[in-house]
């Protein structure tokens, strides 16, 4: 199997989606010698790190880079997903975020899946993404003022935001970067891993759907170059993330089985829950109007190429997240709700791969419970913006009420913080909303997996790249032992 980045006839398993799980889970496959992987993905690979042909925005920590290669997805509220070799981990904000114990000890520990044993795995993506701790002196001008704005109304910690003596409150973070440049999930995982003859690179590959017969996948059809091909592998790991993922498998016949009728596919397995549990964190953005000399100084502070810092703040019941941040129109604090009761759903319309899914976030079902504690967050953004620290940079763009009013204002402008999870989701298979087993399979499908975000049962109060990547370290390995006693590919 020669193969750094060409179309392999056969592999022991295909891995559809090259984001941040799927580069940990080819990378660790491919760890054993005697699995053949091949990591199919629709977006571009821009190679090694070490050859310079990455763009400019993705590697630049600061930069939002949402736009150049985004799926384009839609849904009432922004979707972004990264089309490339590295997904979200390439575009994203570098945060490094811990669950607590709390939010993974309440998904299935009588299956294993607890913070106790998770936290190797934590431990193990933290350092394979070189996580570092930002430093006071590295916070751009407006997030320095926000934490120094924390510090007067008794908010800052004093300790890192990942400090398990510190849960609350504000604090510096923890973020995968290498100086400012944004070190994604393809630097750390698949660039160890590409001299590995046992793994082939697939970009610029859409992944239409599994051939399954029999209640066993035979082969994934992928469209490349405009032409329709068969993949043949002997195990299929979905990794194509939260939106994606249970998006193939309805195109495969596996969802809800009326709904799959309606749309000329066949049901091959009835699984009513894929797709059907939308899980993320709403945000709303409280504006601030930057005066002359917060812009003056924030790009004095850029020119000298400093390495990029972050701060957030968490409120002592961990509901809300709050971070300031600043943008070429206007200031900001943004402020997420961590655990919301409100949840959406992913479904197709469409056979057709090339149609996006249909994305319902349910922010615009937000409970009472979610609007009053969105509130209570925006009302606490004005506050910390109305400490002379923020004050003397910046002044509240609009007036955004209360009561009823404000209730008003969060239902429209709630949007995601980009952390989408649960669409198939983790759990016993007696349990009605459970798309997959313990391993990660797909009960009824034996050589099917599921190993990115979303199996998670329910969100962690947190950004949840660092908890993706300890899910993907974690079922990898299982999948490994369970493979790696067939002979090894010759000349290895």
């Amino acid at each position: 199997m020669a193969l750094r980045e060409g179309f392999p006839a056969y592999a022991d398993v295909a891995v559809l989606g090259a984001g941040s799980a799927g580069c940990v889970v080819a990378s660790r496959l491919t760890e054993a010698p005697g699995l053949r992987c091949c990591l199919v993905e629709a977006g571009p690979d821009y190679g090694p790190y070490d050859e310079g042909r990455w763009p400019a925005d993705i590697l630049e920590a600061g930069a939002d880079a949402l736009a150049s290669h985004d799926w384009g997805f839609a849904g009432g509220v922004a979707s972004a997903r990264a089309r490339i070799v590295g997904g979200c981990s390439a575009i994203n904000g570098c945060g490094i975020v811990w669950p607590s114990r709390e939010d993974l000890d309440a998904w299935w520990p009588e299956a294993g899946w607890s913070y106790d044993l998770l936290e190797q795995y934590l431990y193990r993506a933290a350092a394979q993404m070189r996580s570092r701790r930002s430093a006071p002196v590295h916070l751009e001008p407006w997030r320095a003022a926000f934490l120094e704005a924390a510090h007067e109304l008794a908010l800052a910690s004093g300790r890192a935001f990942n400090d398990p003596s510190a849960p609350h409150g504000a604090g510096l973070i923890d973020l995968n970067t290498l100086g400012r440049v944004r070190w994604n999930a393809a630097f750390a995982y698949l660039d160890p891993a590409r001299h590995r003859r046992n793994l082939a690179t697939t970009p610029d590959t859409l992944i239409d759907r599994l051939v399954i017969k029999g209640g066993h996948a035979t082969s994934v059809k992928v469209v490349r170059a405009g032409v329709e091909t068969d993949l043949i592998a002997d195990t299929f790991v979905l990794t194509a993330g939260a939106f994606a993922s249970p998006a193939i498998l309805m195109r495969s016949g596996v969802g809800d089985a009326d709904s799959l009728t309606r749309l000329g596919i066949s049901p091959i397995l009835s699984s009513p829950a894929v797709g059907s549990r939308l899980l993320d964190h709403p945000l709303v953005d409280v504006p601030f109007m930057p005066s002359d000399r917060l812009r003056s100084e924030t790009e004095e502070f850029l020119a000298v190429g400093r390495p990029a810092a972050q701060v957030l703040l968490r409120t002592e019941d961990w509901a809300l997240t709050l971070g300031p941040w600043l943008g070429p129109e206007h200031a900001g604090i943004t402020v997420v709700l961590s655990q919301p009761e409100a949840v959406g759903k992913i479904t197709i319309t469409s056979a057709n791969p090339t149609v996006a899914p249909q994305i319902d976030h349910g922010f615009r079902n937000l409970t009472e419970r979610d609007l009053k504690c969105l509130a209570d967050g925006v009302r606490l953004a004005l506050e910390l913006g109305a400490t002379p620290p923020c004050a003397e940079l910046a002044r509240p763009q609009s007036d955004l009420g209360s009561g009823s009013t404000l209730h008003d204002w969060i239902r429209a402008s709630a949007v995601t913080n980009h952390h989408p999870a649960g669409t198939c989701r983790l759990g016993p298979p007696d349990e009605p909303s459970s798309v997959v087993d313990e391993t990660g399979r797909v009960p009824g499908l034996d050589n099917v997996y599921v190993m990115d975000a979303s199996i998670m049962p329910s969100i962690p109060r947190a950004n949840v790249h660092l908890t993706v990547l300890a899910v993907a370290e974690r079922l990898a390995e299982t999948l490994r032992q369970r493979l790696s006693s067939r002979p090894a590919v010759s000349g290895v």
